[in-house]
């Protein structure tokens, strides 16, 4: 370090150039509806049974020497198909104990959410998508102002045929070259 930049390590340790651009924009999906968050995991949780939970994770334990104290075999699904596999729990002790465990991951990641400097969105707002787009085209265009960044918009056409959520992810891309572009 010292050769390249005539500087020992020390002197570059803790300190850190700001990120290009300025600070992040932080959108966060935080769901305001415990009702329909309960409902979708539960829904979500039996997609994953039908795609073959189990047979993926059974398959997985006759490839490979796995153990239930692993970091990936402790992951909420797998964890219970564990059980499952081992008959500790039946079939609706795996899709129960699956939904609970999701439904505290969930929790746990909300509270993060909230602890976070970020816009808080409900996900199931209508128009959320163009709600996003807007916001993040206002934050922008304050950086912009202040000469932070150039932004410069895409023509609609080019993100027609894309899902209103790839659209908002396109919105926030914001690369290295602290040139962004947007959906007009």
């Amino acid at each position: 370090v010292y050769r390249l930049t005539g500087q020992p390590l020390s002197s570059w340790q803790g300190h850190r150039a700001p990120p290009a651009g300025g600070d992040a924009i932080r959108i966060a999906l935080v769901p305001g509806d415990r009702v329909r968050l309960h409902r979708e995991i539960a829904t979500r949780f039996d997609a994953m049974l039908a795609a073959g939970l189990v047979d993926e994770l059974a398959g997985l334990r006759s490839r490979y020497t796995l153990e239930p104290s692993m970091p990936s075999m402790r992951c909420v699904g797998y964890s219970q198909a564990w059980r499952y596999l081992d008959g500790e729990i039946d079939g609706e002790g795996l899709r129960q104990t699956g939904i609970a465990a999701t439904r505290q991951l969930a929790k746990r990641q909300m509270t993060w959410l909230r602890s976070m400097p970020a816009r808080a969105f409900d996900p199931w707002t209508p128009g959320l998508a163009d709600t996003l787009v807007g916001a993040v085209r206002s934050a922008l265009a304050a950086r912009a102002a202040e000469g932070g960044i150039e932004a410069r918009v895409l023509p609609q056409r080019a993100l027609a045929e894309r899902e209103p959520w790839v659209r908002c992810l396109a919105a926030l891309e914001v690369p290295s070259t602290g040139v962004v572009d947007f959906p007009g």
